[in-house]
């Protein structure tokens, strides 16, 4: 069953690589300069490639889905950050008269290629590392939930005309989660090169979990967006703002799936470590 849902979601993906390549690659005004559109063409061609690794084993296809990690991460940074060329010609132009051409690709197809491909990522490593223990699977999420969280969204400008920037956060917070976000890749990769299918070495999440707990409530769960609008341009729909979306859902899930290793990993060690029942002896030593 998840040999055919990798070899349905891999077909998904080529449709949408198509249809980015149609919109944003051979767009007769693109963009994407030359260097960035050269990336995206590789990555895209990358996405294809992998497909036809899978679709040749489909008996194995979803150990071999881990390898649309590559594409995930390329496609996923082209999207998290958008090309500055524009944002000159929006700092000198009136404000009042600004458009901004951008490809419609970066809207929609775009995301849910990045989104489907880390989908595909997060089963291909699943089947890998193993599914018989729920700590190895909710390790393997875990560590796809770090990518968005590492660093905020690049300020970009809508077709209409606002500027969208992240707010900015205090020092403190983004060295505490830049730290523990290295502690769970850390623990995680101990936990997954384990022999025990069920490893109490998921108790040290316990520091990260408490840390992103902290991060979490110190910058209001996650993300906001600041917006600068021009005189009578529209307000950011939901296809703009959706970055700054992504990392309140995404701090919020690693948190909840933090502390849910720790009480796994701290049920293992308790379980491993409990003394013997007392057999009790009678007085005549029969």
């Amino acid at each position: 069953m998840r040999n055919r849902l990798v070899v349905a979601g891999a077909i998904a993906a080529v449709v949408l690589v198509v249809l980015v390549a149609l919109v944003t690659v051979l767009n007769p005004h693109p963009s994407l300069p030359w260097p960035r559109a050269g990336v995206m063409v590789a990555a895209l061609v990358t996405v294809v490639a992998v497909t036809v690794l899978v679709l040749r084993r489909r008996d194995v296809a979803a150990s071999r889905a881990v390898w649309f990690a590559l594409p995930a991460l390329v496609l996923g940074w082209l999207w998290w950050w958008p090309p500055l060329s524009s944002f000159g010609w929006f700092a000198y132009a009136p404000l009042s008269t600004v458009v901004v051409t951008d490809a419609p690709a970066s809207d929609a197809l775009l995301p849910a290629l990045v989104v489907l491909l880390w989908a595909l990522t997060v089963t291909g490593a699943v089947t890998v590392v193993g599914d018989e223990s729920p700590v190895r699977v909710l390790t393997v999420v875990a560590i796809a939930l770090t990518a968005p969280l590492w660093l905020p969204p690049g300020p970009r400008v809508t077709p209409a005309g606002a500027l969208l920037s992240g707010d900015l956060v205090t020092a403190q917070p983004v060295v505490v989660r830049t730290a523990s976000l290295a502690l769970v890749l850390v623990v995680g990769m101990a936990v997954l090169l384990a022999r025990r299918p069920a490893t109490a070495r998921a108790t040290a999440y316990v520091l990260p979990a408490a840390e992103l707990s902290w991060v979490w409530w110190q910058t209001a769960a996650g993300a906001r967006a600041s917006v600068m609008l021009a005189g009578g341009v529209p307000e950011p729909g939901f296809s703009d703002l959706l970055p700054w979306a992504v990392i309140p859902a995404a701090e919020t899930a690693l948190v909840v799936a933090l502390w849910v290793l720790t009480v796994l990993g701290t049920r293992e060690l308790v379980t491993r470590y409990r003394p013997p029942d007392v057999v009790p002896v009678s007085p005549s030593g029969r």
